[in-house]
């Protein structure tokens, strides 16, 4: 029983922390892949305008995680 309650305390915080990496890592993709499209539509169309939009959205509300403020 010892044994699984400090198997527990150590996966808990390490499945947190590649949790956090995961998520700031695909936002990152979606990120490339907006930028991507972003070549196939023409300068004025209005899908080019939303998709500036969106991604205007995504840079500016990234997913950022700290270590309560120690990094």
């Amino acid at each position: 029983m010892y044994e699984l309650t400090m198997y527990r305390k150590h996966i808990g915080p390490l499945q947190i922390i590649f949790s956090c990496d995961y998520a700031i890592r695909e936002a990152q993709k979606i990120i490339a892949i907006y930028y991507k499209y972003q070549d196939s539509f023409s300068i004025h169309s209005e899908e080019k305008q939303q998709l500036i939009h969106l991604l205007n959205q995504a840079i500016n509300n990234k997913p950022a995680f700290t270590a309560a403020g120690f990094f």
